[in-house]
């Protein structure tokens, strides 16, 4: 189950938080028991010194000037207890606990400065700090050893420890309800738009309001308004197209209708009479007027669809020289003429739906003999990137609002009294856009007449 976009937010908020809460408490619970361990071993080596002031030279050698007792108050520490010696290298101890040793490779160690180092003791670790001093004209060195026991510097760490991690901990308790909170109050307007579209009807395809809808979501708004009003240009278009082709298909059907009606009512009234002939054919005229918007519906409907599961490499040029032929016969009827140009361009391959294909090509042509001039030509042409299927008649030039209207699906020029449903500009275009190409049309004395032009890109094995 994808998680909701409140947990996709609040999840890495929380680890972030988490993440940096624990990392802030350690480093300073690290770096404040690093300080307290500074100020301990600063004070015990004051302590070290203090006993050292007390070291003097004699005769005998060095000797230390106080009893223990003040010696051991001079380094009392109600925290914890204190050790301390005082003795020479070769073991002589001046004053104080004889299990205290000074540190070894002695001879590294610098003189007047504090060494310490950690030892085990039977009830504990103590932290030692060893002084050298040198005593006496002679300088014999002296060696000022105090120990203390460690446990008041655990005790620090875990006062410290709860001074530290248990408000973390307690802060963490506040701060996770308030990122809940805020991140669904910054959700609460994405929210109330999308509650905004759940409440529209299926019909209702206006814009969304922008007011309220936060700037990270306005695009996706904006994005989704220009979606609808798309959509609602297609409807409409789709609707209209509906009417359109009901229209076209009511005259023919109802011709078929009533011209059976007829040939019923004139057999009841003359049975075995043969059917009148003129009857006849008016109806096989209906109904070839209604196979044909029906086809043409078809054909519209496969180039609008794009028909790409069935592209293959088609010849262009060969399927030019077949429509040439197979139209002639047509022209002829007509009274009119179909040439082709000079083949000049051969093995010209494009990808695309043979039939579809075909279709576009079909109604070009009979659009130039139906409602062009005299004369038409069909020309092919190419270049390094596209193949160009040209139909031209030299009919009476066409204005700029003609050329416009002729593109809309089942549009007719109102002084056009010769059959036809109005759909082959739109098959032929459609298809060609289905291909990743064009269709240009243009009119006037310079072309000739009007001359439509069928653009496909070249199919890339060709190119290559």
């Amino acid at each position: 189950m994808t998680p909701s976009l409140q947990i996709r937010l609040l999840y890495p908020l929380i680890w972030l938080w988490a993440g940096a809460a624990t990392l802030a408490a350690l480093s300073a619970f690290w770096l404040v028991g690093r300080s307290t361990d500074v100020a301990f071993d600063r004070i015990l080596a004051d302590d070290a010194r203090a006993l050292a002031s007390q070291v003097r030279g004699s005769e005998q050698g060095p000797v230390f000037a106080l009893d223990a007792g003040t010696a051991a108050s001079l380094v009392y520490d109600s925290l914890a207890p204190s050790h301390f010696a005082v003795r020479t290298p070769d073991g002589h101890i001046l004053v104080g606990d004889a299990h205290l040793q000074p540190p070894e490779n002695v001879k590294a160690l610098p003189k007047n400065e504090p060494v310490f180092q950690n030892i085990g003791h039977a009830n504990g670790a103590l932290r030692v700090v060893g002084l050298r001093i040198g005593v006496g004209p002679e300088q014999t060195p002296v060696w000022v050893l105090v120990a203390e026991d460690t446990s008041k510097r655990q005790h620090m760490r875990d006062e410290l420890a709860r001074a530290i991690f248990l408000p973390a901990t307690v802060v963490g308790f506040v701060i996770v309800p308030l990122l809940v909170l805020g991140v669904r109050y910054g959700l609460r307007l994405a929210s109330r738009t999308s509650e905004s579209v759940a409440a529209r009807s299926i019909n209702d395809l206006s814009a969304l309001p922008l007011d309220d809808v936060p700037q990270e979501l306005r695009p996706l708004v904006i994005r989704i308004n220009d979606l609808l009003a798309r959509l609602k240009a297609t409807l409409a278009h789709e609707r209209q197209f509906i009417a359109e082709a009901a229209h076209q298909l009511r005259t023919p059907v109802s011709g078929i209708r009533l011209l059976t009606k007829d040939l019923m009512r004139t057999g009841q009234q003359h049975p075995g009479a043969p059917a009148d002939p003129e009857v006849l054919a008016e109806l096989n005229g209906a109904a070839g007027r209604a196979t044909h918007l029906v086809q043409q519906l078809l054909s519209l409907a496969r180039a609008e669809a794009g028909a790409g599961g069935q592209r293959q490499t088609v010849a262009v040029d060969v399927l030019v020289r077949a429509m040439l032929n197979r139209w002639q016969a047509v022209a002829l009827e007509v009274g009119k003429t179909l040439t082709g140009s000079p083949d000049s361009a051969v093995d010209v391959w494009v990808v695309a739906d043979p039939s579809m294909l075909q279709d576009a090509l079909d109604n070009l042509i009979d659009n130039a003999l139906l409602y062009g001039g005299k004369d038409c030509l069909i020309t092919l042409r190419k270049d390094d990137s596209q193949v160009c299927v040209e139909v031209l008649d030299n009919g009476e030039p066409l204005s700029e609002q003609v050329l416009h209207r002729m593109r809309e699906p089942f549009w007719r020029a109102g002084e056009v009294q010769k059959p036809g449903s109005g759909l082959g500009i739109s098959i032929a275009e459609k298809a060609a856009l289905a291909f990743g190409g064009h269709l240009d049309i243009d009119s006037g004395p310079s072309v000739g007449g009007t001359r439509v032009r069928m653009c496909l890109p070249r199919s890339p094995s060709e190119v290559n």
